[in-house]
This record gives structure tokens, sequence and C-alpha cells, in this order.
């Protein structure tokens, strides 16, 4: 009984050493990387407000790196194109808001309060629709118009609400005045340095990869960054091009408020099929409000030949097939991201499905190769 206990006894002083060396071992390998993300997390914690300035800089200098790129294959001076980039963003910035911005807002405070009326004069008609075909139908009007209007009322509400606290926050502390306004500043200021020393960034974040991963992950980055690049650049361009057409195409056929909805559809077009939904449920009720079945069929005329070009000629022009998701995978993507991130998951679905869809073939390559395949 005396020999097990110590033997025991010797067994817990051999391991426990074992376990102290591999815990040693554990630290010297890790404490550095380790160390440098607790002091990044802490920097990036004490930024504060000036985050949501240098993200900005940062997606805008990765949008228009390849610009600069151009220009300096051309022999412009880098500095002469960031200001040149800089300059002509303020200068578009101002015109849209001494020209456009504020006609726009009066046509959008014009259209909130007419929505309830186009609403209940387009639900009539469709209730004289269906009785003229054997189909009684009475819709509770008054309770939807009501929701409706106590819905933008609300939205109203909360944007007063929203400014009011804003002003009040500014005049009662100045300190969150001086910061805010130092934060427009920032941005300039960040998108600066940021073009400036790319490459270099670059050059770092790549020297922070282990040695032995490096190849794949050089090749996995530019594989997102040919997703990411085609889609967002593409997208955005696509969506101005949508506005456009939208808010032409409705104005010839007479639609009130044409150009919000253009606008709208064609900013929202960003998620697949949803922009193009809701711009053929707003044209229809305003025309079911106030048009004839002419001018009804007309709108819609409109809208779907503006789509079809947009399916296929306009997005393939522009973005391509470089994104790699079939209209299936498109389908699924926006099911699977907006139940886990909501509408914010809506917006990122196609490019982060695109890459997702580039981990899995990578991985499953990787698993083909692997002894547990054979």
């Amino acid at each position: 009984m005396a020999d097990k206990k110590n033997g025991d006894k010797e067994n817990g002083e051999k391991i426990e050493p074992g376990l102290r060396s591999l815990f040693v071992q554990a630290i010297k390998i890790f404490w550095a990387p380790v160390l440098l993300i607790f002091i990044s997390l802490a920097l990036y914690s004490g930024l504060g407000s000036a985050t949501g300035p240098l993200l900005f800089s940062f997606a805008l200098a990765y949008l228009v790196f390849p610009l600069i790129q151009k220009s300096e294959r051309m022999g412009i001076s880098r500095r002469w194109t960031i200001l040149m980039s800089f300059f002509c963003l303020v200068g578009l910035g101002a015109l849209l808001g001494l020209l456009f911005i504020p006609p726009l807002i009066d046509d959008f405070k014009e259209f909130s309060t007419h929505v309830p009326e186009y609403l209940d004069r387009a639900l009539q008609r469709i209730e004289i629709l269906l009785t003229t075909y054997g189909l009684p139908i009475h819709l509770n009007r008054s309770l939807l118009i009501e929701h409706v209007r106590s819905s933008l009322g609300a939205f109203d509400a909360k944007m007063v609400a929203t400014a009011s606290s804003w002003v009040t926050s500014a005049a009662s502390h100045l300190m969150t005045f001086i910061l805010s306004l130092l934060n427009s500043i920032l941005a300039p200021v960040f998108f600066f340095y940021l073009i400036m020393d790319w490459e270099k960034l670059n050059r770092g974040i790549r020297s922070l990869i282990p040695p032995h991963f490096r190849q794949q992950a050089q090749s996995a980055s530019k594989s997102v960054d040919r997703v990411l690049s085609a889609y967002i650049r593409g997208q955005l361009l696509v969506s101005v091009i949508l506005a456009l057409l939208y808010s032409a195409a409705l104005s010839i056929v007479g639609l009130p408020f044409a150009v919000i909805v253009g606008i709208f559809t064609g900013f929202a077009s960003v998620i697949p099929y949803v922009g193009f939904s809701l711009g053929v449920v707003a044209a229809v009720f305003i025309t079911l409000a106030d048009f004839s079945w002419s001018q009804m069929i007309a709108v819609l005329i409109a809208l779907f030949t503006i789509q079809t070009l947009e399916s296929f000629v306009i997005t393939p022009k522009i973005v391509g097939d470089r994104v790699g998701l079939n209209s299936l995978e498109v389908i699924l993507f926006m099911i699977v991201f907006g139940n886990l991130f909501g509408f914010v998951g809506l917006l990122v679905a196609i490019p982060a499905g695109s890459i997702l869809k580039l981990a899995m073939r990578s991985l499953l390559d990787r698993y083909r190769k692997s002894p547990a395949f054979y």
C-alpha cells in the first residue's frame, strides 16, 4: 500500500514539471502576439469618436487607390492626385448640398404627407377592381392608413428628436462639439496619410503573417480584393446609373415624385431584387391613386425595361461575373445573412457570401489533398 502511494507521488512529480514546462513554453511563444493584440485593442478603444472617421478614410482609400496607381503610371505625382481627388469630392459634396439635396428634402417631406392619401385612393380602386371581377373584398383602409400615418409621424419625430438632441448636446457640452468638429477635419487627414503610405501599410500587415502561411494568405487576399473591389466600386456606379435612369424614365411617363421614387429604387438596388420590388410597389400605388390603367402600364414598362437593362447590360458590363455567385446562391446568402444580422446582413450578403464561397472552395481543395480524403 505504501509502495502504491509512493508510485502515485512519483508520477505526480513527473507530470507536474512537464505541465509547468509546457506552460512556460506557451508563454514564451505567445506572449508577444497576445501583448500586441492587447495594445491594439487598447489603442482602438482610445480612439473613441475618431474611430468612425478613421474607418471611413480607410474604406475611401481602398476605393480610390486604383485611381492613384493609374495616375502615377501617367506620370502624375501621388500628392497632386490626392489633392485633386480631395477637392473633387469636396466640390461634388458642396454641389449636391447646395443644388440637389434641399429640393430632394422638400420633395420627400411633401411625398410623406401624401402617402396616406395615395394609399387610401389606391386601396379604394383595388376594392372596386376586385368587386368588378366578383371578389367583393372590403379592406380596412382606415386602420392601415392610420398605421402608415403614425409610422411616418414617428419617423419624423425621431428625426426631430435626434436633431434636437444633437443641438442640445453641442450647446451644453462644448467639448463634444469640438470633438465632432475635429472628427470632420480628421477624415481628410487620415485619408491623405493612408493613401501616401498604402503600400507600406500593406507590407506591414503581410509581415505579421507567419512565413509558412504567407503564400496562402496572399493568394486569399488577392481573391478577396478582386471580389470586394469588383462589387463595391461596380455596385456604387450601377446604383448611381440606375437612380438616374429610373428618375428620368418615371419623369418622362409623368409619375408624381418620380425623382424620389427613382433615387430610392436605384440605391436600394444594392440589395438584389429588393430595390426593384420596392420601386414597383411605390410606383403602382401612386399610379393606382392618380393614373389611368394605360399610364400604369407605361410606368411598369419603364421600370421593367430599366431592370432588364440592369440585368443584361449594365451590371454585366460594370461588375461582370467577378462576384462569382449565381442567382440561387444570391438568394440563399441573402436569407442567411438577413436572418443572422438583419438589415446590415442584407447589405453585406453578396460580398460576404462571395468571400465565404472562396473560403469554402479553398477548404474543400485542402480537404481533397489531405490524408483524410484517401
